[in-house]
C-alpha cells in the first residue's frame, strides 16, 4: 500500500481529482488526486492543487506565443 499523503515528483501541476472512499473524508481539507504522469494516487490540499494547475497552464500558454 502506497502513502497517500506523500507526493509525487512530478509536482501538483498534473493531478486528477477522483472520488475519495469513505474514510479519507476523516481529512476534510485534503482530496483524492491520481497523477496524470506516474498514476500515483494521493491526498493533497485543494488549494494548493488549483494553483498549480493555474501556474502549469499559464505557463504552457506563454510557450505557445509567438
Amino acid at each position: 500500500m502506497e502513502n497517500l499523503f506523500s507526493s509525487c515528483p512530478c509536482g501538483f501541476g498534473h493531478l486528477k481529482r477522483l472520488q475519495r472512499r469513505l474514510w479519507m473524508r476523516l481529512f476534510p481539507s485534503r482530496r483524492l488526486y491520481r497523477c496524470a504522469q506516474c498514476g500515483r494516487l494521493q491526498l493533497a490540499s485543494r488549494r494548493l492543487v488549483e494553483q498549480a494547475i493555474v501556474t502549469r497552464l499559464a505557463e504552457e500558454a506563454a510557450l505557445r506565443q509567438p
